[in-house]
């Protein structure tokens, strides 16, 4: 077994991925507002990107059906699932990639990553190679975590929303 740091890293990138997936379900679950069981059954039966495009038109929905609310989070939202189906597809080239460990120039141990995509409309299958090395994966994980929390800010809206303090 080859230890390479880069293989935690990538297994890391996982798993902080399915807690933006959680927290999207999570909306679902609110903006709904009926058994929470019954939408993680509907979530659960949804490839990613299908959610959040559901996602974004509910809370569209959410929105129009309560006058008093600021319509510019619409968009703010809508900019968001953009961000969430761009992670997608990042979290999906991680996944169906092929690796190859190797020690890069500076004796380090790095991963090469290959991709390889259909292109129906060209009739062509598409490769691309990418190195690796430490510290590749922090601006994914970056774009992960403000994802992430700004998520959970729509969270905490929603709920605002639905239960006001005042």
């Amino acid at each position: 077994m080859i230890k390479n740091p880069l293989y935690q890293e990538l297994g890391q990138f996982i798993v902080m991925f399915q807690r933006v997936e959680e927290k999207l379900i999570d909306l679902l679950v609110l903006m709904v507002d009926a058994d929470d069981e019954f939408i993680r059954i509907l979530a659960n039966e949804l490839e990613y990107s299908k959610r959040v495009k559901v996602a974004d038109v509910m809370f569209n929905r959410f929105v129009d059906l309560r006058s008093q609310l600021d319509r510019t989070a619409k968009e703010r939202f809508h900019k968001l699932m953009a961000e969430c189906l761009e992670l997608g597809e990042l979290r999906n080239d991680m996944v169906h990639s092929y690796y190859a460990h190797f020690v890069n120039l500076d004796s380090a141990l790095a991963l090469r990553q290959k991709t390889s995509k259909l292109k129906a409309s060209k009739g062509v299958r598409e490769v691309a190679e990418k190195d690796l090395s430490a510290g590749s994966f922090t601006l994914c994980f970056n774009q992960l975590s403000a994802v992430h929390q700004k998520l959970e800010d729509f969270r905490l809206k929603i709920i605002d929303w639905q239960c006001p303090l005042e």
